[in-house]
C-alpha cells in the first residue's frame, strides 16, 4: 500500500479521507451550497439584483456585474482550501470566484471548476460576481479544507 487511508467519524459522520498524507475534509464549508433549503434557498447568501436562488440553483440574469455572497468564519489564514462548483445554462456573461478578496478564476461557459487557494485571511468572504451582462446558473459549490 502507498500510505494510510484515513476516514473518521463523529456521531456517525465521516469526516474525512484521504490517501497517503493528504486528506479532505469531506464537510462542507459552505451553507446552503447546494441551494436545497426548501423553506428558504436563499439561506446564508447575501443576494444582490438579479440573482435568484431557487431549488438547487443560483440563477442569475442581470445587465450589470451582481453578486453573490458568503461569509465563511470556519476558514483560517494559510490554510488550504478547495472550492468547486458547476456553471450551467450558460448564456453570456463570467462567473469570477473571488475569495477573501483574492480572485481565484473566471468561467465562461458550461463547466465545472475546481480551484485550490491558500486563504490570505481569517474568516474571508466568499464572492460569487456575475460579470458583463450575465446570464447563467450555478450549483454544487463546497469549499473544502485541504490537510497535508
Amino acid at each position: 500500500m502507498f500510505g494510510n487511508i484515513y476516514n473518521t467519524t463523529w456521531f456517525g459522520t465521516p469526516q474525512s479521507e484521504g490517501f497517503g498524507s493528504e486528506y479532505y475534509n469531506l464537510g462542507n464549508m459552505l451553507y446552503n451550497g447546494d441551494f436545497l433549503n426548501s423553506a428558504n434557498p436563499a439561506i446564508d447568501w447575501n443576494v444582490q439584483a438579479g440573482w435568484v436562488i431557487q431549488l438547487n440553483n443560483a440563477n442569475v440574469n442581470h445587465g450589470a456585474t451582481t453578486a453573490i455572497t458568503q461569509n465563511l468564519p470556519d476558514v483560517l489564514i494559510n490554510e488550504t482550501y478547495e472550492i468547486r462548483g458547476t456553471v450551467f445554462n450558460y448564456t453570456q456573461g463570467t462567473l469570477q470566484t473571488q475569495f477573501g478578496g483574492q480572485v481565484i478564476s473566471s468561467v465562461s461557459g458550461n463547466e465545472d471548476f475546481k480551484h485550490t487557494v491558500v486563504a490570505a485571511a481569517s474568516a474571508p468572504t466568499l464572492y460569487l460576481y456575475a460579470i458583463s451582462t450575465p446570464q447563467f446558473s450555478v450549483r454544487n459549490l463546497t469549499v473544502r479544507k485541504v490537510v497535508s
